[in-house]
């Protein structure tokens, strides 16, 4: 995660190298906002969206080592994450998948986790030059979509 704040010529990177590290970005981030700025960061709160909205954020998203599911809840998504194998060693099984995760909306295109391990982390789902989700960033990770219902 890159926060640039030009206006304090203040500039913080945070990187993590775990399946759930995307979860200690945002404590982080504002620990070192209030230490060194006295700012404090905004808060993710979750918004309504109208469930006919939900639809277009679901399908199926990948990167190289792992996999998402997102599916319209009541009023939120519900991200099923899954290993997909081959790390450290190509013949690594996958792990076992986590439990899924409520993503509430809390700014355009941008969700937070609601439940363990995911919980308070956020994602954002990334536009193509067509307007359509054709990204999900969740936890750190950057995930291609690659299937929509």
């Amino acid at each position: 995660h890159l926060a640039i704040v030009p206006e304090r010529k203040f500039a913080v990177v945070i990187l993590t190298n775990s399946d759930q590290g995307g979860t200690l970005i945002y404590p982080l981030l504002d620990r070192a906002l209030s230490l060194y700025l006295d700012l404090d960061n905004p808060k993710a709160t979750p918004v309504d969206v109208p469930q006919d909205r939900l639809q277009a954020f679901a399908g199926r998203y990948d990167s190289a080592l792992t996999g998402a599911e997102i599916t319209p809840g009541e009023g939120l998504l519900v991200l099923q994450a899954f290993d997909k194998g081959g790390f450290p060693t190509p013949d690594m099984p996958p792990g076992p998948p986590l439990p899924p995760v409520r993503l509430a909306f809390y700014a355009e295109d941008r969700v937070v986790g609601l439940d363990e391990p995911y919980k308070d982390a956020r994602g954002e789902f990334l536009r193509g030059p067509d307007g359509r989700i054709a990204w999900l960033r969740v936890s750190g990770r950057l995930h291609r979509r690659v299937d929509a219902p």
